[in-house]
C-alpha cells in the first residue's frame, strides 16, 4: 500500500509538470485534492485486495486485476469529484493524472514481482510447506514445489503411514508431522485427501489453525499444476 500510494503522488505530481502549474501553489491550495485521491486509492486496495498477491500467480493475472482496480478507481473518482464539487476542487485534466498512474504502478508491480522472484530464486522470502499424504497428488504439488523455485516453497518433507515411495521422499509418519511442522516452523501444509482418514484430515485442521498455519486441500490445489507460471 506505501508503494502504490507513492507512485499515486508522483504521477499526481508529474501531471502538475506536465500541465505547467506552479508546484507551489499545488502544494499550498490542492492537498485537500490530492488526500481525496489518495484515500480513494486505499479505499479500491482494501476492496478489491489489490496487494493480496498469490506467489503463484502470473504476472497477466496481477495486471488484468490491477487493471480493473484502476479503472474503478477512476470511475469513483470521477463521480465523488462530481458530487463533492463544492467542498473539492475540480480535477484538472485528470486523464493525464490517471494515464501517468497507471503506467507507473504497472511499472511498479512488474518491477516488485521480478525483485520477489530473484529473492526466491536466491533462497530468500520463501515459505516453508510440508505434505501429509501420498498419491499422484501429492506426487504432483512435491514435483511442482521442486520444478518452480522462482515461487518461494521451501519443501521440507513428506508425511504418510503407507508403503514408502521413491516418488515422494518420506520424512515420517502422519503422527510425527505436528512436532516436526512446530520445530521447524511450517508455513503450510498440502494434505493428499484420498490417502488420508477423515479423523486425521481433521486433527491436521485442527492443528493448523492452532499453530497458524495455512492448511490446503491437494484436489483444491489440482488446477495449480496445469498453470504457466510468470512469477
Amino acid at each position: 500500500a506505501i508503494g502504490d500510494i507513492l507512485v499515486l503522488n508522483i504521477a499526481l505530481l508529474l501531471s502538475r509538470i506536465f500541465l505547467k502549474h506552479d508546484l507551489d501553489s499545488f502544494i499550498e491550495k490542492d492537498l485537500i485534492q490530492m488526500l481525496f485521491l489518495n484515500l480513494v486509492w486505499l479505499f479500491i486496495i482494501f476492496l478489491f485486495r489489490v496487494n493480496d498477491i498469490d506467489r503463484s500467480q502470473r504476472s497477466e493475472e496481477v495486471l488484468s486485476s490491477l487493471a480493473r482496480s484502476v479503472v474503478v478507481y477512476a470511475l469513483l473518482v470521477l463521480s465523488l469529484n462530481y458530487g463533492l464539487s463544492k467542498n473539492i476542487k475540480p480535477l484538472d485534466n485528470f486523464l493525464v493524472f490517471i494515464v501517468l498512474f497507471t503506467a507507473l504502478l504497472f511499472f511498479w508491480r512488474l518491477m516488485s514481482i521480478g525483485v520477489f522472484k530473484y529473492a526466491r530464486m536466491r533462497g530468500l522470502n520463501y515459505r516453508r510447506v510440508l505434505i501429509a499424504g501420498n498419491g499422484p497428488l501429492a506426487i504432483g504439488i512435491y514435483r511442482f514445489f521442486q520444478n518452480h523455485p522462482e515461487l518461494g516453497y521451501r519443501f521440507m518433507g513428506a508425511f504418510y503411514d503407507n508403503h514408502h515411495s521413491e516418488e515422494l521422499p518420506r520424512q515420517g509418519k502422519i503422527a510425527d508431522l505436528f512436532s516436526f511442522a512446530t520445530a521447524n516452523s511450517i508455513d503450510e501444509i498440502y494434505c493428499s485427501s484420498a490417502s488420508l482418514q477423515p479423523e486425521q484430515i481433521t486433527h491436521l485442521v485442527k492443528f493448523c489453525d492452532s499453530n497458524l498455519i495455512r492448511f490446503k486441500l491437494l484436489p483444491d490445489f489440482r488446477g495449480l499444476l496445469n498453470r504457466k507460471i510468470g512469477r
